[in-house]
């Protein structure tokens, strides 16, 4: 029988991550090598993944494509041994872009110039520079941000109809544009015209998503949605924003950034019921961190997000 494991053992590790990354890049479409949380390398097989795109009712054209998938305590029925595997490669629908590479980048072009005009960007300049003046940052990183180039149906038909398009920005927009300015808050923080790059991953990317973002400044991170949680370090801001995998387990587990920003830690009367729920090891890590809000109400960026700012370490 495999030992037992406490709650607050880590789930995932980078070498589980360089594992499944490497085992995906080869294109076998059978099988893939997994390693479980005890460090044994797991073959396992691969359900069948249609890469042709097919029409798929009122979501335009769509396929699959294998991902990287974390399994948790709430979801994936937690085992208490070592051989129990956590990373898998699941598939996942792929949707095709349905705007196109200039009316993206004017979208984005004109929700930066309204944002970095805001008070709220203001705010979180101001944030950055005065949360984190003795921490050495060194580059920002998001991860489930959103497919800029595909907006669900139902939105974009509303979004082709509007004029000013500013007004009607969706979320995944603006949080992008508050990345930048996180970025740049960074570099006057360290008295520098030097901005840190700002690192993305999402599987959702299309072509369309990735030369825009490109194009204004970011850095994708081409792989299977693993392979960016193993280059998070203290040096790092986080971002996440409403993520359907278990964001704060992952980056528990494998580092103790300078600042995250995601949902706040749920207390005793709220539900836990969400893709990315609370944990014993999220819980430990976030011992080490200060909670801090921006100033409003209502957030346009990472709208019920708060910001944890760690703790400096101590003599």
């Amino acid at each position: 029988m495999s030992p037992s494991r406490k709650p607050t053992d880590p789930l995932y590790t980078k070498e589980m991550l360089y594992q499944i990354e490497a085992s995906l890049a080869t294109g076998d479409d059978r099988t893939v090598d997994l390693m479980n949380v005890g460090g044994e390398i797991v073959q396992e097989e691969l359900e069948e993944c249609d890469t042709t795109p097919r029409d798929m009712e009122g979501w335009g054209l769509v396929s699959d494509q294998y991902i990287v998938g974390f399994l948790n305590e709430q979801y994936g029925g937690f085992r208490e041994t070592e051989d129990f595997v956590s990373i898998w490669a699941p598939t996942n629908l792929y949707f095709e872009p349905n705007k196109t590479e200039q009316e993206t980048q004017e979208l984005f072009t004109t929700v930066l110039k309204e944002y970095e005009a805001s008070e709220e960007a203001a705010a979180l300049t101001d944030l950055i520079k005065s949360q984190l003046k003795d921490t050495a940052v060194n580059k920002v990183m998001g991860f489930g941000l959103g497919s800029p180039g595909f907006t669900q149906p139902a939105l974009f038909e509303i979004w082709l109809k509007v004029k000013d398009k500013s007004n009607f920005a969706l979320s995944n927009f603006v949080d992008y544009a508050a990345a930048l300015v996180v970025a740049r808050a960074v570099a006057e923080m360290n008295g520098s015209d030097v901005v840190p790059p700002v690192l993305v991953q999402d599987p959702a990317y299309t072509p369309v998503c990735k030369q825009v973002l490109t194009a204004s400044g970011f850095e994708i991170i081409e792989c299977f949605a693993g392979k960016g949680f193993t280059l998070v370090d203290e040096n790092t801001i986080v971002l996440s924003h409403n993520p359907d995998f278990p964001f704060r387990g992952i980056i528990a587990d494998l580092a103790r950034p300078a600042a995250i920003c995601m949902r706040h830690q749920h207390g005793p009367d709220e539900s836990n019921d969400t893709a990315d729920p609370d944990n014993p090891r999220s819980k430990k890590m976030l011992e080490m961190y200060r909670e801090v809000t921006l100033p409003f109400e209502e957030q346009r960026a990472f709208y019920h997000n708060v910001w944890y700012i760690r703790e400096p370490k101590k003599e």
